[in-house]
């Protein structure tokens, strides 16, 4: 969907691995000695040898540090005769040889290695290093993880932070998919965030507040939970702690406090609606949660819906991710059965789209946002009646994409339904995605808001073809849940 929107650009992210790596990898055996392995190394010029089987399977990799670190730690006058397999590292991360430059891409930033194996079954078949990426713009990514990573304090992790979308024009020019694009920038986000975490929790020990005295989740809700923030926008985000006595849940809320205040500084901004860790009503304990997730869906008055609709996202990025788990338990042992909430939330979703009763763009009357839509809104449409499908019928992802593939898996809605609406999201979040970016490149307010007429006619038909799609969706919606 992505070409529809980006025609003229490169398609780097569609290149084969096999395009890229490099064949015939130098190897040895797990019994070669150090020193033969040393000598392989500077033979040829590299840093790191495959050790192989033999069967030629791959398992395990010697670098110059492992050499350097691991052999000079060991006691003994005869390093020399060492066995390569005592010192390597067995921990590889495998990439096939018809996997795409984008997922290789990503396995690097997720588990922050140099180098990917690439295999043909369980065969080694060649190595792909960060060198072999970073010949690209798109390889941006690797530089600002590795940031975030060495970071010594908060100070370069706000610098480091106001980096992290500078190469999102870069990976949309090589043509990335939404769904790509989702997945790099929401891992970078949440190492940033986690790596602010940690330093605020170092922080609290320095303060005298002691460590964490029970057990912690802190969760990202809204487009961060759903995976789908690409551009920063404000903070969602709340902590979930593990039973305990009212003067051990206040470390919790300072923790969130110092936590909000120093993502802001990186470049999240604070939610107007007050939906942060920093506020009592979003730090609580599993039980506290537990309560207020029963009286929201019972009581379903306007607050409690919000609230609700807010919650339902949630996602644990840092912590003890059971207790996160055990909400989702909850969370889905309430919609099991008929709760106000279901049917309060449904009928948020009869909001249409904007078109007229002659089937032209229903705009903005007048004031800054004259003959524009809100593109935002539109996509809510969709997010929402997902949400509502995924929670009553326990699906555990939270991407409105990976929600809408446990829709299609369980039958929950027609296959060719559930194409429809994906196809409809991914292409209206690019468009989203692209027109943001080029108000910000301007100067401007990235504010969700597009003056369609200024599109061309192909993409008019697209985003009206989208609306036809959220049309059919809320349809189906208010009928599977109007008995509510």
């Amino acid at each position: 969907m992505s070409e529809d929107i980006f025609p003229n650009e490169s398609p780097l992210l569609r290149k084969r691995v096999s395009q890229l790596m490099t064949r015939s990898p130098v190897t040895c055996r797990p019994q070669e000695p150090v020193s033969r392995v040393a000598f392989l190394m500077a033979q040829n010029s590299i840093s790191s040898v495959i050790v192989v089987d033999d069967g030629g399977r791959p398992v395990g990799m010697a670098t110059e540090k492992d050499l350097v670190h691991k052999v000079l730690a060991i006691a003994s006058h005869q390093v020399e005769d060492l066995a390569i397999e005592l010192v390597m590292d067995n921990r590889l991360v495998y990439i096939r040889e018809n996997d795409f430059y984008n997922q290789a891409l990503l396995k690097m930033v997720k588990h922050q290695v140099k180098h990917l194996v690439v295999v043909d079954g369980e065969k080694l078949a060649g190595i792909l290093t960060i060198r072999d990426l970073i010949k690209t713009r798109s390889a941006g990514s690797l530089w600002v993880a590795d940031k975030i990573e060495t970071a010594n304090n908060l100070e370069e992790l706000a610098r480091i932070g106001q980096e992290v979308g500078s190469f999102l024009n870069a990976l949309v020019a090589e043509r990335a998919t939404a769904p790509e694009l989702f997945e790099i920038i929401t891992e970078l986000h949440d190492r940033l965030t986690c790596r602010v975490i940690e330093f605020c929790l170092d922080r609290m020990l320095e303060e005298g507040h002691g460590g964490p005295p029970v057990e912690y989740c802190f969760i990202n809700m809204g487009s961060a939970g759903r995976k789908e923030q690409t551009l920063r926008t404000d903070q969602d985000n709340a902590i979930i702690y593990a039973d305990c006595s009212p003067d051990k849940g206040r470390y919790f809320q300072l923790l969130g406090g110092m936590v909000v205040e120093e993502l802001v500084r990186a470049g999240f901004d604070w939610c107007r609606g007050g939906t942060m860790a920093s506020n009592p009503q979003w730090c609580r304990s599993l039980s506290q949660w537990k309560n207020a997730v029963e009286e929201w869906a019972h009581r379903a008055d306007p607050g409690d819906t919000r609230a609700l609709s807010e919650l339902l996202d949630f996602r644990g990025i840092h912590g003890s991710l059971d207790l996160s788990r055990r909400l989702w338990d909850h969370v889905f042992a309430v919609f099991q059965k008929p709760v106000r909430a279901t049917h309060y939330l449904a009928e948020e979703l009869q909001a249409r789209v904007p078109l007229n009763i002659f089937g032209g763009f229903a705009t903005e009357k007048a004031g800054p946002r004259k003959n524009e839509i809100n593109l935002k809104a539109i996509c809510r449409h969709i997010t929402s009646c997902v949400r509502l499908y995924a929670v009553n019928n326990g699906i555990a992802q939270t991407s409105t994409l990976d929600r809408l593939d446990g829709i299609r898996e369980k039958g929950i809605l027609p296959a060719e339904d559930v194409e429809f609406v994906k196809n409809s999201f991914e292409f209206l979040m690019m468009l989203r995605i692209r027109e943001n970016l080029k108000k910000v490149s301007q100067g401007r307010e990235a504010d969700n808001y597009i003056n369609p007429y200024r599109l061309s006619r192909f993409e008019q038909s697209l985003i009206k073809n989208a609306f036809s799609a959220i049309t059919r969706l809320q349809k189906l919606t208010g009928s599977r849940f109007k008995d509510y």
